[in-house]
């Protein structure tokens, strides 16, 4: 099998799930078709297993108040793994078992996913993983898992590009200290050599944890003007408080993993002003690479993420979007 390297978002990795379903042998007609979910509703990564349950749920209740698959309902089955990859393999082995599931969907993490990999499960039911949500170029071509994003060394390559046209060009990182973590720091690596981008200091932080504390020290050492979070939402936004509250000034911004929403109703306005943060699978377009400053508008709680590009300025390559002066973005 052939991992999709990028695809349109949540809709096509829904439609994708759909039409998995849609291939359901005749007999199962007239019964509830599974598809099963083992994400992160508690820890670290919690904000983004919730938030994409819902999506996914959304979608489902709406083909089945339609009427559903030839008459049949779709059924969403979550199990909580905590972001621990033993629970991931653990629990999709227990769900084929019990629910004998069409299709898994939107497992979160890469070493969640890497576990699945490398144990198995998947290949030995016969059973796809669509949307897993991972950008580590380990998952390119892992049998049975699909994910729908570009790879994390795509955008950090893409980063590094637009802010060295904004005079931006020394960076610190601050990475979770495992497969996912390293992945990206060797993508910034390689970007840095082709872009020119000199990085200062590397900061690691323990994974499931948000201890973050030795990673700000770090990095307020390197004077770096520039910080890239490769991490997940509730170290992000640890690291952003303790850093701010160290008097730490320079421009932060966060892998796509993070979630943007969580980062803007946890620090409120003024501490999370001079975060950005980047966006692989955006809602307009699957060309587009949005980099969006949060502004003093984040008290109305709306997400960034939908912003009006019109209040970006449009940087002259390859259709990135990047607010160049860091202005606050208006969210509708």
């Amino acid at each position: 099998m052939r991992a999709v390297k990028s695809l349109r978002g949540g809709r096509l990795m829904l439609g994708a799930a759909v039409l998995l379903a849609g291939l359901v042998s005749a007999s199962a007609w007239g019964r509830d078709i599974v598809i099963a979910q083992v994400a992160p509703f508690s820890g670290p990564q919690a904000p983004s297993g919730k938030a994409i349950r819902a999506g996914i749920q959304l979608y489902f209740d709406s083909i089945n108040a339609a009427g559903g698959i030839n008459g049949a309902k779709i059924r969403l089955v979550t199990k909580d793994d905590g972001y621990r990859p033993a629970d991931t393999v653990r629990l999709v082995k227990e769900t084929i078992a019990a629910e004998k599931p069409v299709a898994f969907i939107a497992t979160v993490g890469t070493a969640n996913l890497e576990a699945l990999k490398k144990d198995g499960a998947l290949v030995t039911a016969g059973v796809a993983m669509v949307g897993g949500v991972s950008g580590a170029s380990s998952m390119i071509g892992a049998p049975n898992i699909f994910v729908t994003k570009a790879t994390h060394h795509d955008e950090v390559d893409r980063l590094f590009r637009i802010v060295t046209m904004v005079g931006l060009n020394r960076v610190a990182l601050v990475y979770q200290n495992d497969t996912f973590g390293k992945d990206v720091v060797t993508g910034a690596e390689i970007a840095a050599a082709k872009t020119g981008v000199k990085i200062l200091a590397s900061a690691p932080y323990e994974r499931n944890t948000t201890n973050v504390g030795p990673a700000v020290e770090v990095v307020l050492k390197s004077d770096a003007p520039l910080i890239y979070l490769i991490a997940v939402t509730t170290a992000a936004i640890e690291f952003i408080k303790q850093y701010r509250g160290r008097g730490g000034k320079a421009q932060i911004y966060g892998l796509s993993v993070i979630d943007s929403s969580a980062v803007a109703a946890k620090l409120g306005p003024e501490l999370a002003r001079g975060y950005a943060f980047g966006t692989v699978i955006p809602p307009r377009s699957a060309q587009t690479f949005a980099i969006h400053s949060l502004g003093s508008n984040l008290d109305s709680g709306t997400s960034c993420e939908f912003a009006k590009l019109n209040e970006i300025q449009r940087v002259p390559t390859r259709n990135f979007w990047f607010s160049s002066d860091f202005r606050p973005i208006k969210c509708s």
